[in-house]
């Protein structure tokens, strides 16, 4: 009997799914347009528990009945989960010009976890050219139109009020074993950047079904699906560029007049951080005696967008002892504060310019509170400060019915 081996594991994501109940159809042909190969690292897990409920029982006497007996009720979600680096690549449009010229389009490797995320309609990132407005989609690309404007791929919150979000499958094939989860949702996305680390995000989701297949799928060529799988796909990319997370730079600013603060930019190097966006997505599952109930469908909670980030705590009025010393002056006054907290993970806090392209993505929360930052007492004083992003109106009020907790900018250096 073979052995499988996790470094042969392969990831395919895919919208090709039944319309009515979302399962992957093997045989099915997929495309280059819905399936899409992902690049997982280390640490990919997937499992589907079943619920048992045990009757017992208790008597007495000298010689009580003192068995029991179990009965699966039900069969829990599929919880799986994985990381990708983060890794922004930017391409040549209809011409493959040294440096930068029009037509040129980034795209991230994770593009179509991160639409999912937010959005219930699907992107085709198989083109060559810059993808194209897709309505209601959280994910866009937006090419450079000359050599002096930079192409850009973008991803926001601004569509994600929804009940449902995008289904998809996932394919895991091993050396000869395929599995297909069923109906996925993507639940949750941690941006990790530790300092000596490589950008990542941690991905986690759910999906209704666990199904091996009873023939393997292969890949016996380039972007094409073989074995018990039909179709074609469109092959990761491994000429994208890593982000480094040791050049990574954070500005905290204050909004004048808002909740009795001033207008300070605190701006200041950091040790490390996270960010997690949570969709808290709740499965329904039925109660029915007698049979073994299966997950029905899902819907979303509330979005939820928090984080923290690690600083020495430096003295200065614009550094992490100035931050904290306004936190502490206005927090028995005020039950809120305001900042824009924007990062730039992998280089500077501001766009790139033509003469200055950089490998890095912009993460920016327009409107997030602040807690009094923590302080660390080792042998560098050093300092954590949380935050949670919230929705804001046109005139920078908090405003709880808004979506634009957050957008993300990516960037890369030339193709060629």
């Amino acid at each position: 009997m073979a052995v499988n081996l996790i470094r042969n594991a392969r990831v395919f994501f895919t919208t090709g799914l039944d319309s009515v109940t979302g399962k992957i159809l093997p045989a099915t042909a997929r495309t280059a347009a819905n399936t899409y190969e992902l690049q997982p690292l280390d640490g990919m897990s997937f499992s589907q528990n079943t619920t048992l409920e045990t009757v017992t029982l208790a008597e007495s006497g000298s010689t009580p009945s003192r068995g029991q007996r179990s009965f699966a009720t039900s069969l829990d979600p599929v919880d799986w989960s994985f990381s990708t680096y983060i890794r922004p690549r930017m391409s040549d449009g209809s011409a493959a010009v040294a440096g930068l010229d029009s037509g040129d389009y980034v795209r991230c490797e994770e593009s179509v976890l991160w639409n999912a995320m937010f959005s219930a309609v699907a992107v085709d990132v198989s083109t060559t050219t810059a993808l194209p407005a897709t309505t209601n989609a959280a994910y866009s690309e937006t090419a450079s139109t000359g050599t002096t404007n930079v192409p850009v791929s973008t991803v926001t919150t601004v569509n994600s009020n929804l009940n449902q979000l995008l289904r998809f499958g996932l394919i895991v094939m091993f050396d000869d074993t395929t599995i297909l989860i069923h109906n996925c949702v993507v639940d949750q996305a941690s941006i990790d950047f530790g300092l000596d680390q490589i950008g990542t995000i941690a991905w986690t989701g759910k999906g209704t079904e666990l199904e091996v297949m009873g023939t393997a799928g292969t890949v016996p060529s380039a972007g094409t699906f073989g074995g018990g799988l039909s179709g074609v796909f469109t092959p990761k990319s491994t000429s994208a560029k890593y982000i480094t997370n040791r050049l990574s730079a954070v500005q905290l600013a204050s909004t004048a007049g808002k909740y009795g603060q001033s207008a300070v930019n605190y701006v200041f190097p950091i040790t490390g951080g996270n960010i997690t966006i949570a969709n808290n997505v709740t499965y329904l599952v039925p109660a029915a005696m007698g049979t073994v109930n299966k997950p029905i469908d899902y819907y979303t909670g509330t979005r939820s967008i928090t984080g923290n980030l690690t600083a020495y705590l430096r003295t200065g009025s614009t550094d992490s002892v100035g931050l904290m010393s306004t936190l502490l002056t206005q927090a028995s006054s005020f039950d809120q504060n305001q900042f824009a907290v924007t990062l730039g993970l992998g280089g500077s806090i501001t766009a790139p310019t033509s003469t200055a392209m950089e490998n890095k993505l912009i993460i920016s929360l327009p409107s997030a509170m602040l807690q009094i930052p923590q302080v660390n007492t080792e042998q560098v004083v050093s300092t954590t400060i949380n935050f949670t992003a919230q929705g804001a109106n046109g005139s920078n009020n908090y405003d709880i019915d808004q979506k634009n907790e957050m957008t993300i900018s990516y960037y890369a250096g030339p193709a060629v």
